[in-house]
């Protein structure tokens, strides 16, 4: 490859572009496991997956800028187990972009390297190439699992309801930091969504997502203490990371099939419960958007069962409610969010007005 694109603008350009790829094969991942909770044998289970590959069959031929040859030499690296992230790097940067850059001018290359990666992520042969890649990634997936299913290593959904989870089989690692569990505990409490004593609340959802915060009230300070438009960082990155997700997922399945409904799960736990006192369509809509970026992780379908038993509240058809998410009109997709920013935001005006009005009495 010439030596025209700087080392690290490409180190980071390929960074962003597997992190796009994970976050689409996620998604993916996520709503096959809803889907297959529903299925109760065997053969329905095989039969869906095949369903699948054959719609990732057809997706495939509709992918601009495909090359064959690339194709072919991803998919031997996929079909190396267990697979290397190290491999995996090269393999997007070799396969994918070096003959892409090396088509290129050195002034079309130059003007490349002065994009940021949202204005390049618009580029069709980068969407393209995400897609391809999340596609092939998925494809291998379903591979791995069909050999499972057939090993008979795969419990179907009803074994699963027979036998109880315990509560430390599953362990919930907040994956952020403090500062954002602290705005989001203290948006729940304004918003009503959790009630009692705001310090007995941080207590119990700190220790529930396994952090030690020891001067939660300086963190809120700070959280008060930011610059205009900026007061609700986190939850504004919830809710563009969730709207980002519901409106590919929307564009993805104009071209497939509705998805089959999650049947109710009966799951016991032992942890601390908070009674929630919003509606289940607003925990779900916090859940996923906790997923998306990557707050919290594990298996979607995990996750939702523990948070929804922390919170004290039956969720029957979690998915079905996902779905009632992502039906809503543009621009309305994370409604709970909204108020949570809302509510938060207007708290943090009236500290600041109150703070302001007491200094200057004091003058």
């Amino acid at each position: 490859m010439k030596q025209i694109i700087d080392f690290e603008y490409m180190n980071n350009f390929i960074s962003n572009v597997l992190n796009d790829i994970d976050n689409s094969l996620e998604i993916k991942i996520m709503e096959y496991r809803l889907d297959i909770e529903t299925i109760t044998n065997k053969k329905e289970t095989l039969k869906y997956i095949k369903d699948e590959k054959s719609k990732l069959r057809d997706l495939l031929k509709e992918i601009p800028n495909k090359n064959t040859r690339e194709i072919d030499e991803y998919r031997i690296y996929l079909n190396q187990k267990p697979l290397n992230p190290v491999l995996r790097r090269k393999a997007i940067k070799e396969y994918f972009f070096i003959k892409y850059f090396e088509s290129l001018d050195e002034l079309f290359i130059n003007l490349f390297q002065i994009k940021s990666y949202k204005e390049l992520r618009e580029e069709d042969f980068v969407k393209s190439t995400i897609e391809l890649a999340t596609l092939l990634e998925y494809n291998s997936f379903l591979t791995d699992q069909i050999k499972q299913i057939k090993k008979g290593k795969q419990k179907n959904s009803k074994q699963e309801e027979s036998k109880p989870l315990e509560s430390d089989n599953i362990k919930l690692k907040w994956q952020g930091n403090p500062t954002e569990l602290i705005e989001l505990i203290r948006a729940l409490f304004l918003n009503k969504s959790i009630t009692g004593k705001i310090g007995e609340l941080t207590n119990k959802v700190t220790d529930f997502f396994d952090l030690e915060i020891r001067a939660p009230h300086k963190l809120y300070e700070h959280i008060k203490n930011r610059i205009i438009d900026s007061e609700t960082l986190f939850l504004d990155q919830l809710k563009s990371n969730l709207c980002d997700k519901i409106n590919k997922i929307k564009q993805e399945e104009l071209k497939q099939e509705e998805p089959k409904q999650e049947e109710p799960k009966q799951l016991e736990f032992d942890n601390i419960k908070l009674k929630w006192q919003g509606n289940p369509t607003e925990l779900i809509e916090l859940i996923i958007a906790l997923f998306l970026y990557k707050r919290i992780i594990g298996e979607i379908g995990e996750l939702t069962d523990k948070i929804a038993n922390f919170f004290d509240i039956e969720i029957k058809e979690p998915y079905k409610l996902y779905e009632h998410i992502k039906e809503r009109i543009h621009g309305n997709e994370p409604l709970f969010l909204d108020q949570l920013k809302s509510n938060l935001y207007d708290e943090i005006i009236k500290k600041r007005s109150e703070k302001s009005k007491r200094e200057k009495e004091k003058k």
